[in-house]
């Protein structure tokens, strides 16, 4: 199993401020506050470039979550991505 340095200091200098926050935030309420695009509000580019968006956005969160070991932070982000999913079909 894999351990940093010293368990109680964590260096966020190099890490996406969208995914540190989203992981704070989740933290608190136990929600990942992602807003999904509503399909009837956008044009198909539009809603094709928010999707893509919002991929990206989990994918950042995931990695973060997988660096600091954030094991249910990863499943909370996997989750939203299957709903994502859903609501994108």
């Amino acid at each position: 199993m894999k351990t940093r340095e010293s368990p109680r200091n964590l260096d966020l200098f190099h890490d996406d401020l969208e995914s540190v926050t989203l992981d704070i935030r989740w933290l608190y309420s136990h929600d990942l506050q992602i807003k999904f695009a509503e399909p009837g509000n956008y044009s198909h580019t539009e809603a094709t470039t928010e999707l893509r968006r919002t991929h990206i956005e989990l994918a950042q969160a995931y990695v973060f979550g997988k660096r600091i070991m954030g094991n249910t932070f990863k499943i909370a982000v996997m989750s939203k991505c299957l709903e994502l999913e859903r609501v994108s079909k």
